[in-house]
């Protein structure tokens, strides 16, 4: 048996397979980033994305070693290129968010594919003397098959944990001033058609998730910001608003040298469950966001001018 046939026979399948189980062992945060900002893009669950993910690899996994076919190195080398690719692009990520432990996880798979890769693309000299027999892979069709439509299942039902908020995913930073603080920026902006268990807020007050419910409104703030204070006055200062409302917050770093503001009170909202941010860090982030949060999901983000967010 050449090295040739072991690598795209076997050694390529069993990384693909290898690939499925740390997917469902892992759940939604092993979706690859490119993949989920397109979920995010298209308002769609990334979990959905990740079970087509897993049918998709399966079937080319056990195709691969159970069909017979003129073209199976070519799927091995497909499937292998995009194993590559995608490591690739998990790797960059993964240096951008200073994440070390996945770098070094995603090197291992790009070195892995690529080095299949280079097996693959060498001349097999033994492939004239090799006789196909049709017939007797028969069996092994069959069983291809039946594991493939049983892999489909298994996606398509298995109860798969949510992608959630690891601590490289926050863009923190040590700021190059006397005390060294913590920064942690947040662009809401970009948190459109995410969960927001998948943000900075559910990491750090997590309780907001279960007080906005099915349909609720998330308004990030500064008691010491005038636009807040005439943001609040003008869309929240009613007795009773339909939706329920969190007033998140964000307060100054320790230590921060705070300027006199004519604003000392606080906002204007009677309806309001009002939270902060945990003291400490640097928040980078300005002041206000109104953050329409329906089903979990961030269907809207409004800065200063909030009224789309606000329609129904």
């Amino acid at each position: 048996m050449s090295l040739r046939l072991i690598a795209g026979r076997i050694l390529c399948p069993l990384l693909l397979l290898f690939l499925v189980v740390t997917q469902l062992a892992i759940g939604g945060n092993a979706l690859p980033t490119w993949l989920a900002v397109i979920a995010q893009r298209m308002n769609q669950d990334p979990l959905t994305y990740l079970r087509i993910l897993i049918m998709l690899e399966s079937a080319a996994a056990f195709s691969i070693l159970f069909f017979t076919t003129n073209r199976k190195y070519v799927l091995s080398q497909t499937a292998l290129i995009l194993v590559a690719f995608v490591s690739l692009a998990e790797c960059a990520a993964a240096v951008r968010s200073r994440e070390l432990s996945d770098v070094v996880i995603a090197a291992i798979f790009l070195a892995i594919a690529l080095a299949l890769e280079f097996i693959l693309l060498k001349p097999d000299p033994s492939r004239q003397n090799r006789i196909t027999r049709k017939g007797s892979r028969a069996p092994l069709k069959a069983v291809g098959t039946v594991l493939i439509i049983l892999m489909v299942g298994i996606a398509a039902n298995a109860s798969i944990a949510p992608r959630t908020l690891s601590e490289g995913a926050i863009a923190q930073r040590e700021v190059p001033s006397g005390g060294g603080a913590r920064a942690i920026e947040m662009t809401p902006t970009n948190w459109i058609g995410r969960s927001i268990r998948e943000t900075p807020i559910a990491q750090f007050v997590p309780d907001v998730i279960d007080i906005l419910g099915e349909d609720g409104i998330l308004v990030l703030y500064n008691p010491r910001c005038g636009t807040c204070h005439d943001l609040f006055e003008l869309y929240f200062s009613a007795e009773e608003v339909e939706l329920p409302i969190v007033a998140l917050e964000v307060p100054p770093a320790d230590n921060a040298l705070l300027l006199e503001s004519e604003y000392a009170d606080q906002v204007n909202c009677p309806s309001c469950e009002f939270m902060k941010l945990p003291g400490g860090p640097m928040w980078l982030v300005g002041v206000p966001y109104v953050i329409r949060v329906v089903d979990e999901t961030i269907t809207c983000v409004g800065k200063d001018g909030p009224e789309d967010c606000l329609e129904g």
